[in-house]
């Protein structure tokens, strides 16, 4: 199994915030059997180059001047707790996306854009009028999705909700083979490494893995933020 740095370019023309939201893709061996213990062996590599990244970036902040004097920064190695990756739970197609994506439509639910309701949601495309005003609370449920990590993770330089809305289903078609057919989604323990031990009781935390049917890709999903 091997990281497909190809599609980093695509992440970032895409606006994604890696501080918000990674996307860890990797290329399956050749003819390899894709159960759940491969999910489990992507979770591993994935928080692998996690670690490397931060052990990088802690070695890129000890360069400075501020650390040069001797108080430099110390990184400590993830623990991986093995107990926890025995078990993940499946997600269905339609909690991965949320109920803020129709797909059938390719429209994403976001706020609006004119001066008379900003920020007040509605489906992209519809006018912004009253009778088009969408109450989130008469959305199914508000479990986290990929959908709101997504939006969560935008580069908020990265346009307007035309631009929004194009690059969602263009990553799920680039990606995630714009969510047809068949697919295999786990949501795993994140209490498995250090990577997400965070001080803020009211952090995001979250560790999935995904795999559409007859491709050779696993892409591993992490969310890691305060608020």
């Amino acid at each position: 199994m091997q990281p497909i740095s190809e599609l980093a370019d695509l992440f970032q023309r895409l606006g994604i915030r890696s501080d918000e939201l990674e996307l860890i893709p990797l290329r399956l061996p050749a003819g390899a059997c894709v159960m759940l213990d491969a999910h489990r062996q992507a979770v591993r590599l994935a928080l692998q180059i996690l670690e490397q990244q931060c052990a990088d970036h802690v070695a890129a902040l000890n360069l400075l001047p501020r650390y040069a004097d001797g108080a430099a920064l110390q990184f400590q190695p993830f623990v991986l707790r093995e107990d926890l990756l025995a078990t993940a739970v499946t997600m269905s197609a339609r909690q991965f996306l949320g109920p803020g994506c129709d797909l059938e439509k390719r429209r994403l639910l976001l706020g609006g854009e004119s001066k008379n309701f900003p920020r007040v949601p509605f489906w992209f495309g519809d006018r912004e009028i009253p009778k088009n005003i969408i109450d989130p609370y008469s959305l199914p449920d508000d479990d986290p999705s990929f959908t709101s990590f997504y939006l969560d993770a935008l580069d908020k330089i990265s346009g307007g909700n035309a631009t929004i809305n194009a690059n969602y289903f263009s990553l799920l078609d680039q990606v995630f083979g714009g969510m047809q057919g068949e697919q295999d989604i786990y949501i795993w323990n994140p209490d498995c490494s250090c990577y997400f031990d965070l001080d803020d009781p009211h952090a995001e935390r979250h560790l999935w893995t995904f795999h559409h049917r007859g491709s050779d890709q696993i892409i591993v999903i992490v969310k890691a933020t305060t608020d």
